[in-house]
Parts: C-alpha cells; structure tokens; sequence
C-alpha cells in the first residue's frame, strides 16, 4: 500500500469493531430484547463485514459474489431494522387519523 493507503484501510474496517462494542453495549444493558430487529442488523453487518474483509484476500470473483449476496442481505435487514426503530418506536401511531 501506498504511504496513507493502510490510514485509509483502518478507517474503511473501523466499523467492525465499532459495531461489536455496539452489540456489546445492547447486551450489557438488556436493550437487545427491547430493538431485537436492530440488534440483528448489528450481528448481521458484523457478520457481513468479517465475511467481506476475509474475501478481500480471495479472487476478485470471490470478492464480488460475496460483496453483492452479502449486500442484499444487509440491506433486507436494514429495512427490518427501519421499520422496528421508525414505525414501531418513533412514530407508533402514525397510520391513525384523528375523528
């Protein structure tokens, strides 16, 4: 890698560990029974994110395949967890009219 190259790589895979002290918290604190949708789209970014970083050292064929199939699963889950966070906790009664 170039001179700031390897900055760059920290930075782009410093969310893993972000994420998993995330988790981490949620479990400490007994949340993740309370946003079980987000604490799944935690587990399954960090999942996603391991599975991405140890393809990078496979074939690019490998990479891609993983990258996408991986993507649309984040990106299923993520939707769960819009849902759950938006729908559900911020505006629980957004759907009913007043009479």
């Amino acid at each position: 890698m170039s001179g700031t190259g390897w900055l760059w790589g920290v930075i782009g895979w410093a969310s893993l560990p972000i994420m998993a002290v995330t988790a981490g918290i949620l479990v400490w604190r007994k949340l993740h029974r309370e946003f079980p949708l987000f604490f799944c789209f935690l587990i399954a970014t960090e999942v996603v994110g391991l599975l991405r970083f140890a393809a990078q050292f496979g074939s690019r064929r490998t990479y891609f395949y993983t990258y996408w199939i991986c993507d649309l699963v984040v990106d299923l889950v993520s939707l769960l967890s819009i849902y759950e966070l938006f729908l559900l906790r911020l505006f629980p009664r957004f759907y009913e009219t007043r009479a």
